[in-house]
């Protein structure tokens, strides 16, 4: 059940499955230490403390990728979440120039009509499901209210972005791909800022932006999840908002009942506001239901998972965690795989 609740990045593509960190992956997929992966591009990879310019990527084209995602599956008991961020834009980690289509930014969707949007997201899941990902980390629900930073954004009108959100909310869906609204309650136009430091909002953040949550959350679709954001907002919480319960109290007094996921945790060990088992016993008590590990960008441990896996285990054991959290997550979980053809 905790393994379940666990999504890691790792290194390497497939091609060969004997290196140890690759083996370190399988293992701990066979032996249910985690619930699923996440993707990564050579761009993001090189970002990696004290690698120069290694390439540690999971993608390299089509063919790779699909071969890659079949035998990832083919290890796990139960259907392994599979995810990867294609918003569009800066933020895809398939790109054109390895095979892949090219999506749009949210910013130039957002100028269209929605059908447009939803078209783009279809035909965007039926690739994602044909090459073996099932679960997109979009689309943004952030308004677009920071000066230079609004790409990732579908704009600074509430009703576009719930129009929009939406359209490629159903797309993914149709296409039987796993989407995320993220960043509850928003970044407040800094999604890309929070990677490197942690964005308080608390002076400029409204309610006006609560708008398009509240429209898509009282009606998820069956693929529907929610990622919590690390911003700070005081007049919410003292503490980063994806640990706090007032966020998750919040999502399910809008109507959405479904498996709420942590934006990536190492990002919050970058501000070294707590340490990891700080971290992991906060997010779940606060009452996410899967933790995200970027397990790249900022620091690599091919055992990742595992130790997770066994600070949540220890944390269950000594009371710290209640067993009905785990519990609780692991059926929502289960119930939203289910979906997933």
């Amino acid at each position: 059940m905790v393994g379940q609740m666990i999504i890691v990045g790792f290194r390497g593509d497939g091609i060969n499955k004997d290196t140890d960190d690759f083996v370190t992956l399988i293992n701990q997929i066979k032996n249910n230490q985690i619930g699923g992966v996440i993707l990564f591009d050579t761009s993001t990879s090189k970002l990696l403390k004290n690698i120069s310019n290694a390439d540690y990527s999971n993608i390299k084209n089509v063919a790779q990728l699909k071969d890659l995602t079949t035998y990832l599956q083919s290890l796990s008991k139960t259907k392994l979440l599979i995810a990867i961020d294609q918003e569009g834009g800066t933020v895809q980690r398939l790109k054109s120039e390895h095979g892949f289509i090219s999506v749009p930014s949210a910013k130039e969707m957002g100028t269209s009509l929605p059908e447009n949007t939803y078209n783009i997201a279809y035909n965007l899941g039926i690739k994602l499901s044909e090459i073996g990902i099932n679960t997109n980390f979009a689309p943004v629900v952030d308004m677009g209210t920071s000066k230079d930073e609004t790409e990732r954004s579908f704009s600074d009108d509430a009703n576009k972005v719930t129009e929009h959100a939406g359209a490629f909310a159903h797309g993914m869906n149709d296409a039987s791909v796993i989407h995320s609204f993220k960043h509850f309650p928003g970044y407040n136009g800094n999604a890309t800022t929070a990677h490197y430091t942690l964005v308080d909002i608390t002076n400029t953040y409204t309610d006006y932006e609560l708008k398009p949550w509240k429209a898509l959350l009282q009606k998820p679709f069956d693929l529907s999840m929610v990622m919590t954001s690390h911003s700070i907002n005081t007049n919410i919480d003292s503490v980063p908002l994806s640990l706090s319960p007032k966020t998750i109290k919040k999502i399910k007094d809008l109507g959405f009942n479904g498996v709420i996921i942590t934006d990536d945790l190492d990002m919050l060990l970058r501000y070294n506001q707590y340490d990891i088992k700080t971290i992991v016993k906060m997010a779940i008590n606060a009452g996410n239901d899967i933790l995200l590990f970027n397990n790249r960008n900022f620091q690599y441990d091919k055992n990742r998972g595992v130790k997770i896996n066994q600070i949540i285990t220890e944390m269950v054991k000594s009371g710290e965690i209640p067993a009905s959290r785990i519990k609780e997550s692991y059926r929502k979980i289960q119930k939203l795989k289910k979906h997933i053809k």
